[in-house]
């Protein structure tokens, strides 16, 4: 069962496209600060569990002074095409049904792997954080709830046909390249939301994201 848009027909019977996790470790370049770890993984949500899990097999890995659960940051890309049942709640699970321990073992692992080889890779680099908006006219993403947008007092307000105004237009970019300038890798954020996949198709996919995520580590 799938995970994300709540239908217990919504199984995946094929994959579309393989589910990474990605880390970045932040550390400082004489030791001086505690690393700091970004953790993403290609799924719907991250769970209390889930994060708790990965953060003891490290600190048993690595050792408590490295790994600390304040500075482990772990958040979900947020497909609804990824595996559910890794949720303790039960309300997370009546669709796949039920708790599935090979899936939350899953991707449990691939956290775990990902942080390993993000430590064990660290090399010098230079940060960039940069933030730009899409103009008006670039169709990017849109709004599902434009009244309850425009019934925020600070907004303008938008009329139907302009769900696609009615959102933060803002792109926010953290890029790490070495010294000799090749890209180690980025973060990004802006708001669109992973639902490209419809529920009507059984795969296992990771969306709009996923495929902007292979496409910048593919060039």
């Amino acid at each position: 069962g799938l995970l994300g848009y709540g239908q217990p027909n919504h199984k995946a019977l094929e994959r579309s496209t393989a589910l990474y996790s990605r880390v970045f470790c932040f550390a400082g370049a004489n030791g001086e600060a505690e690393p700091l770890f970004f953790a993403q993984s290609e799924i719907c949500m991250i769970f209390p569990e889930l994060r708790r899990a990965v953060v003891e097999r490290l600190q048993a890995r690595l050792g408590r002074e490295r790994i600390r659960s304040e500075r482990y940051m772990l958040c979900s890309q947020h497909t609804h095409c990824g595996p559910g049942g890794y949720s303790h709640y039960p309300f997370y699970n009546f669709a796949v049904p039920g708790f599935r321990p090979q899936i939350f073992e899953a991707i449990v692992d691939s956290l775990v792997l990902a942080s390993l080889q993000a430590w064990s890779q660290r090399e010098a680099a230079q940060l960039r954080f940069s933030c730009q908006a899409f103009a008006d006219d670039v169709d990017v993403a849109f709004n599902r709830s434009l009244s309850a947008y425009n019934r925020n007092p600070s907004v303008a307000k938008f009329g139907d046909h302009e769900t696609h105004k009615a959102i933060d237009r803002r792109m926010w970019l953290l890029e790490a390249r070495s010294d000799d300038g090749r890209c180690i890798g980025q973060i990004n954020w802006f708001g669109v939301h992973p639902t490209s996949i419809s529920s009507r198709l059984s795969v296992l996919s990771s969306d709009n994201k996923g495929y902007a995520a292979a496409s910048l580590e593919a060039r």
